[in-house]
């Protein structure tokens, strides 16, 4: 009688040891998928917020070009101070090649941002556009 009671102790002891295992696993790969969740709505929202930089240098490419045709471009580089993370954008304009328009008239504006910098591999984004916005010269 007593080596039955220590045999459904000792199964019982295996099961719960298995049946631990199990819900270990369980909470191991639900932990995992919501960190990976996580991250990749953390780069989502970085992705976002450098196409909206980028973007912002295009306007203002476009706007400076209008005012000034000899406008070559800027950088503007964003401390932690004035948005989280910092950023970097890198407006170039340049002649547009084989172009119908009048080359004087012509520009491509090209912008690169990259946000956050902060961080080891920050999100990108790189937006172009050829124009043919000419200088009113009032500096408006």
């Amino acid at each position: 009688m007593k080596t039955r009671a220590n045999q459904r102790r000792g199964f019982f002891a295996v099961a719960v040891i298995v049946v631990l295992i199990v819900l270990a696993t369980l909470l191991m790969a639900f932990t995992r998928s919501i960190v990976s969740q996580s991250r990749q709505s953390r780069d989502r929202q970085y992705h976002r917020q450098a196409i909206w930089l980028a973007e912002s240098g295009m306007e203002l490419g476009r706007a400076k070009l209008r005012a000034n045709s000899d406008y070559k471009g800027e950088t503007w580089t964003l401390p932690p101070e004035s948005i989280a993370g910092g950023a970097h954008v890198v407006i170039t304009v340049g002649e547009t090649p084989d172009s119908d328009a009048d080359a004087s008239e012509s520009k491509t504006i090209e912008v690169i941002a990259k946000f956050p910098l902060d961080v080891y591999s920050p999100a990108s984004a790189e937006l172009k556009l050829n124009t043919t916005e000419s200088s009113t010269g009032d500096g408006a």
